[in-house]
């Protein structure tokens, strides 16, 4: 009796489990047929819109508005991508015309309206819409986006705070990479690089009304991306900083200007508390090939933190023969934390 009620509990187990999977293999073949079906559809409606704007390239006279563009077509994720094809394909004075009207009447109208969406995919087509081109009007939208939560949105929205050319958008910009890390920062750091020369006198400006550290310093990596001819304001404060993001970059830039003339000054950081400051020093030093500052670096390789002794043997045989020299030179009797990293560098490739 137990036998049977024990066999018939397996069986109804059984039974559940095989249905469970068939309902999943049954599932899994819908979903891959829905995806199907709507892949079909989109590729369908993108060769539809993009025959719509071809037939619109080769047409006398255009005209076009959001509320006659075909609304099944009237979304970023299409129209966006279509224009990067479109410029490839056809680099000439009517699609240019065609863009214009494109983005001012079909592509801005539509980005104004993503930018307030919930959905984080809409306000990042929205931000890369505003990189494109944007208006006065639309300045506050840009802040939004810059503002937003969604690491892609603010990346993508950079562009267009740049080219806007506004102190408040620019400010913002900075507010933004001084809470990010490093390694972020560089990212803002490469959207300055194409950046409108306006820019430049804009980040000079705020740089001499910034009071906060951090904020100056920004500034100054941003500076770095422009070749600076002069320094038009006191930057002796910024490089005596007790703050050390300020002190490194105002060095940095600093050395960007004066070239071979901020020797003497790299060399005097050589003898900083701040080791940040020392290695700073030692990369530029290496960079601008201060043979004379070799006597200076060699006495760094004794320093207690590693990061300087391994920075000053690489500058060292960065400078060529007088700087192997000076690495060759070391003992382990005299300082063996000296002689150590001279020999891993020059065993180094």
């Amino acid at each position: 009796m137990y036998n049977q009620i024990v066999l018939e509990i397996v069986k109804k187990i059984v039974i559940v489990q095989v249905a469970l999977i068939l309902i999943l293999v049954l599932l899994t073949l819908l979903l891959n047929y829905t995806k199907t079906l709507y892949f079909k559809k989109k590729q369908k409606t993108i060769f539809d819109a993009e025959k719509f704007i071809n037939n619109l390239i080769v047409k006398t006279e255009i005209s076009l508005s959001l509320s006659h563009f075909p609304k099944k077509w009237s979304t970023l994720a299409i129209l966006l991508p279509l224009l990067t094809k479109f410029d490839q394909k056809y680099p000439i004075k009517r699609w240019k015309t065609l863009k214009k009207l494109l983005v001012l009447e079909v592509i801005l109208p539509l980005a104004r309206k993503a930018a307030h969406s919930r959905f984080w995919i809409n306000r990042f087509y929205a931000a890369e819409a505003f990189s494109i081109t944007s208006e006065k009007s639309d300045n506050f939208l840009i802040k939004k986006l810059i503002e937003d939560e969604i690491p892609l949105i603010r990346f993508n929205i950079l562009g267009a705070a740049i080219k806007s050319r506004k102190k408040a958008l620019l400010c913002r910009v900075i507010k933004s990479m001084i809470t990010e890390r490093p390694l972020t920062q560089s990212i803002y750091l490469e959207a300055f690089e194409n950046a409108p020369p306006k820019t430049i006198s804009i980040i000079e400006d705020r740089l001499n009304h910034f009071k906060n550290p951090f904020s100056r310093a920004t500034c100054y990596n941003i500076l770095l991306k422009y070749p600076n001819k002069s320094i038009n304001w006191d930057i002796d404060s910024d490089l005596n900083s007790k703050n050390i993001a300020l002190k490194t970059s105002a060095l940095k830039f600093y050395a960007s200007i004066k070239k071979i003339d901020a020797i003497p000054i790299l060399i005097e950081f050589l003898q900083s508390s701040e080791w940040e400051v020392r290695v700073i020093s030692l990369h530029i030093l290496g960079n601008l090939n201060a043979t004379e500052a070799i006597p200076f670096i060699e006495k760094n390789l004794r320093h207690s933190n590693w990061w300087v002794r391994l920075t000053s043997a690489q500058t060292l045989k960065q400078l060529g023969d007088l700087g192997l020299q000076a690495l060759k030179s070391q003992s382990i009797e005299e300082d063996h934390f000296a002689f150590d990293v001279s020999k891993h560098v020059l065993e180094s490739f």
